[in-house]
C-alpha cells in the first residue's frame, strides 16, 4: 500500500514539475523572443537590475550593517537629508563599481556587434549595433523598408532589416510582391493590394526577393552558327514579358494579378542573377536552337523569279484541271437532261450518269501539281520563328516559361546580320551555285530556263542579222534595193543551215522552215527574171 501511494505521489510530483517547467519555458521564450513587446520587457528587467545592483552597492559600502545609518539621525533640515542621500548614492566607490560594470556591458555589446557583423558579412558596424539595440532592448528604432518599382529604395539599402532581418516593417507597393524567409526556412509572400498595412517581420526574417508585377521589357543580342557553320548575329531582340498570371482577372484592388505558385517557381527555381533573366535565357536558347537546326539558305532565303513563275504555273494547271472537270460534269448532265427527248424508234441508249462513270485508271504523279525536285530552299519565314514562342500546339517553350514563373507577351526577333569578314567570296559563290542547281532540278524550272534561253538567242540573232548587217551594207555604199536583196540572201543562208541542223539531229524538218525557204526561193527567182535572167526549161 505504501508503495502504491509512493508511486502516485511521484507521478503527481513529476506531473506538477513538468507543468512548471513548461510554464517556465513559455515565460523564457516570451522574454527572449525577438519582437517589440519582449524587447520592452527586457529593457524593464535591465533597468530593475541596475537599480537593484546600485542599491545593494550602497547598502554594502555605506550602511555598516545597519540600513538606517545611511540617513541622518534627527535631521535638522530637509536639505541635510537630501545632501546625505546624494552623497551616499553617488559616492565615488559606488560610481566606480557601476562604471566598471557599465564598461563591461559596453565591451560585451561591442563584441556582439562585431560577431553579428562578421556572421552577416557587414562592413559597417553601425548597422549591426543598430540591429542589436532594437532587437535586444528596443532602444533604437530601425524603422521600415520601402519596396517600389521592383527594388528597395536607395535610402533603405543600409537598413538592418535588409542586411540582417527582422524585427521591423516592410511597405510593399501595389506593383510589387516581396518574398520573405523566416528563420525556420518557411517563406511568406507579401504585397497584395488588399493589405494596406505594412508587413511585420519576425526576428531574423529576411527579404529573399522582390518581384515586379508589371509588364517588363528586355533587349539583347545573341551569336550562333547555322547547321552549315555560318555565324549569325541577331541584334536587338526585344521582349515584353511578365510574371505568370494563369488567366487571373484584373481588379481595382488587384491590378497586377499573380499566382503564389508562379512566384515560388520564379524565386526558388532561378539559379542566379535577377529573376528577369529567366525568360531571357529561355529565348536565347530557343533562338540558338532554331539557328543550329537550319542552313543559312533556309533562314535568309527569299522567293525569287523562278519560284514565282513556278507558283503561277501550278495555279494555271490547277485551273485547267478544274475547267476539265466542269466540262466533264456538264457533258453528262446535258446528256441526262436530253434523254427524255430521244426518238422512240432510235437506238436504245441509256447514258451512264456522270457520278457512275468508270474512268480509265491511270497513275497520277504528284508532279502534276508539285515539282519533282525541290524548287527552292525550305524557307522559314520570321513568322514561323515567332510562332515557336506562342504556338498553342507546341507547349515546350510555354511550359518551360510557366514552370519558371514567367510569361512571354510579345517578341521581336530582331535584325539578323552575317559578319562580312567571316564569309569568303568563294563560299558565297559556292552557295549561290548550289542554290541555283537546287532550283533548276525541277523540270518545270528547266523548261522555263530553256524557253528563256531560246528567246534570248532569237533576240540575239535578230539583232545580229537585220540590224548589224544593215548598218554594214549601208556603210559599204550599197543602194537600198541591193541591201534588201543581200538581207534576203542572209536569211536564206540561215534557214538552210537550220534545215541541215534539224535533218542531222532529228531527221525531220519543221514545216515552217520549208515554207519560209519556198517563199524566199520564189522571190529570188522572180528577182532574177526581172533582171533579165533565163532558166533552162522555160
Amino acid at each position: 500500500m505504501n508503495q502504491i501511494n509512493m508511486d502516485i505521489y511521484q507521478n503527481t510530483y513529476s506531473g506538477e514539475v513538468s507543468k512548471v517547467e513548461s510554464i517556465l519555458d513559455e515565460i523564457l521564450n516570451f522574454i527572449f523572443k525577438l519582437n517589440k513587446i519582449s524587447a520592452y520587457i527586457r529593457l524593464i528587467f535591465l533597468g530593475l537590475f541596475i537599480i537593484t545592483f546600485w542599491a545593494l552597492l550602497i547598502f554594502i559600502l555605506h550602511s555598516d550593517g545597519n540600513p538606517n545609518s545611511i540617513f541622518l539621525q534627527n535631521p535638522s533640515s530637509r536639505y541635510l537629508v537630501y545632501r546625505q542621500f546624494l552623497s551616499v548614492v553617488f559616492a565615488w566607490d559606488v560610481i566606480l563599481i557601476l562604471g566598471a560594470g557599465f564598461l563591461g556591458f559596453m565591451i560585451t555589446l561591442h563584441l556582439a556587434t562585431v560577431y553579428l557583423a562578421d556572421i552577416f558579412e557587414i562592413k559597417e558596424l553601425s548597422i549591426a549595433r543598430k540591429f542589436i539595440n532594437e532587437a535586444a532592448f528596443a532602444t533604437q528604432s530601425v524603422g521600415s523598408i520601402h519596396i517600389e518599382k521592383g527594388e528597395v529604395r536607395e535610402e533603405d539599402l543600409k537598413s538592418p532589416i535588409l542586411r540582417i532581418g527582422g524585427p521591423g516593417k516592410a511597405e510593399v507597393n501595389v506593383e510589387n510582391v516581396a518574398v520573405f524567409e523566416k528563420i525556420d526556412g518557411s517563406s511568406t509572400i507579401a504585397g497584395t493590394a488588399s493589405k494596406k498595412k505594412p508587413y511585420k517581420l519576425e526576428g531574423f526574417e529576411r527579404l529573399r526577393s522582390v518581384i515586379d508585377l508589371r509588364e517588363l521589357t528586355s533587349t539583347f543580342s545573341i551569336f550562333s552558327r547555322t547547321r552549315d557553320g555560318i555565324p549569325i548575329n541577331i541584334i536587338d531582340v526585344n521582349l515584353v514579358f511578365s510574371v505568370f498570371r494563369n488567366n487571373e482577372f484584373r481588379t481595382l484592388t488587384r491590378p497586377y494579378p499573380y499566382t503564389r505558385q508562379g512566384i515560388n517557381w520564379l524565386v526558388y527555381q532561378q539559379v542566379q542573377g535577377k529573376w528577369t533573366t529567366a525568360l531571357v535565357g529561355l529565348v536565347r536558347g530557343e533562338l540558338a536552337r532554331f539557328i543550329s537546326e537550319h542552313n543559312l539558305s533556309e533562314i535568309l532565303a527569299a522567293p525569287g523569279s523562278p519560284e514565282i513563275d513556278q507558283q503561277l504555273n501550278h495555279q494555271r494547271l490547277i485551273a485547267k484541271r478544274i475547267r476539265n472537270n466542269l466540262r466533264h460534269t456538264s457533258r453528262y448532265k446535258s446528256h441526262h437532261l436530253l434523254y427524255g427527248k430521244q426518238k422512240t424508234d432510235g437506238p436504245k441508249y441509256i447514258p451512264i450518269h456522270f457520278w457512275n462513270k468508270k474512268h480509265k485508271k491511270r497513275i497520277r504523279y504528284s508532279k502534276q501539281f508539285m515539282g519533282k525536285g525541290i524548287s527552292a530552299s525550305n524557307f522559314s519565314p520570321r513568322t514561323t520563328l515567332t510562332n515557336l514562342f506562342f504556338d498553342e500546339f507546341n507547349h515546350s517553350f510555354r511550359n518551360r516559361a510557366h514552370h519558371r514563373g514567367v510569361t512571354l507577351r510579345w517578341i521581336d526577333v530582331g535584325t539578323w546580320d552575317i559578319p562580312s569578314n567571316l564569309i569568303l567570296d568563294q563560299h558565297v559563290e559556292a552557295w549561290k551555285i548550289a542554290t541555283e542547281n537546287e532550283i533548276r532540278s525541277n523540270p518545270r524550272v528547266l523548261s522555263e530556263v530553256k524557253n528563256q534561253a531560246r528567246a534570248k538567242e532569237i533576240s540575239r540573232l535578230l539583232q545580229q542579222l537585220p540590224s548589224q548587217r544593215f548598218y554594214e551594207y549601208q556603210y559599204q555604199g550599197f543602194s537600198k534595193q541591193e541591201i534588201i536583196l543581200k538581207l534576203i540572201q542572209d536569211y536564206a543562208a540561215k534557214l538552210k543551215s537550220a534545215r541541215e541542223l534539224f535533218l542531222n539531229k532529228k531527221g525531220r524538218v519543221p514545216r515552217q522552215i520549208d515554207t519560209a525557204l519556198t517563199h524566199v526561193r520564189k522571190f529570188q527567182l522572180q528577182q532574177y527574171k526581172d533582171e533579165g535572167g533565163f532558166f533552162i526549161g522555160e
